[in-house]
């Protein structure tokens, strides 16, 4: 009797374990797929996310085709350029840059085929300057401490002007420019036919303080033969 009672026992005990190790299955199959689904869920939100500043982004540098089909605008925002200008030349006879701030007030510059095949430029309307056609076409625009810079051209160093709220042509060369730190860093391109070499000339301007001084200047001297290098 003592036996019978001890393997009813041992039964009813491996019976619990068996149950309690099914639930535990149970709990950590269920936990896994709560888990996998959460985590569905935010890699769900954060492409919604995504598209959402996507989106967004779209929107802010989205252009504009104005009614007469021949005109196409953009905003002027947070990186004050904008780029690949030379994409729209043919297509439209106006391209118009929104949103320039020059001595606290608003500007929209127009870049415009005049009628004899060159280009007119124009802030809020005024003619401030005019281009041959042979000019290379517009490429960038940008606006920097009250003054915009024009840059024509997309293939080696582009021509680039700066002009100030008047429509005062400050400065041009052919080269490269980045605005940092409160200063806009140039590389001028220079070469004389027959030479060799070629040199860009370093140098930066203090846009605030509305003067054009060469600042820091450094001359580079580059073999035309170099790898990537053109003259």
């Amino acid at each position: 009797m003592d036996n019978l009672k001890k393997k009813n026992l041992l039964i009813i005990i491996l019976v619990l374990i068996i149950i309690i190790l099914l639930c535990l299955i149970g709990y950590l199959i269920l936990n896994n797929n709560s888990k996998s689904k959460n985590t569905n869920n935010s890699l769900s939100r954060n492409n919604e996310n995504t598209i959402d500043k996507n989106i967004t982004s779209s929107t802010r540098t989205t252009t504009s085709t104005l009614s007469d089909n021949n005109s196409i605008s953009f905003d002027l925002l947070d990186d004050n350029c904008v780029t690949n200008l030379g994409n729209y030349y043919i297509d439209y006879k106006n391209i118009i840059i929104n949103n320039i701030k020059l001595n606290n007030k608003n500007y929209s510059y127009k870049y415009s085929l005049n009628n004899n095949g060159g280009f007119d430029y124009y802030l809020n309307e005024k003619i401030f300057d005019s281009k041959p056609s042979s000019e290379l076409v517009l490429s960038k625009v940008c606006n920097y401490d009250n003054y915009i810079i024009i840059s024509r051209g997309w293939e080696g160093y582009p021509l680039i002007d700066i002009y100030d709220a008047n429509g005062n042509k400050k400065v041009n060369f052919r080269g490269e420019f980045a605005y940092y730190n409160g200063l806009l860093n140039i590389s001028e391109h220079n070469y004389n036919s027959g030479d060799d070499y070629y040199t860009l000339t370093h140098y930066g301007y203090n846009l605030k303080s509305n003067s054009f001084e060469k600042q820091n200047i450094n001359v580079e001297k580059i073999k035309c033969d170099e790898v990537g290098y053109d003259c």
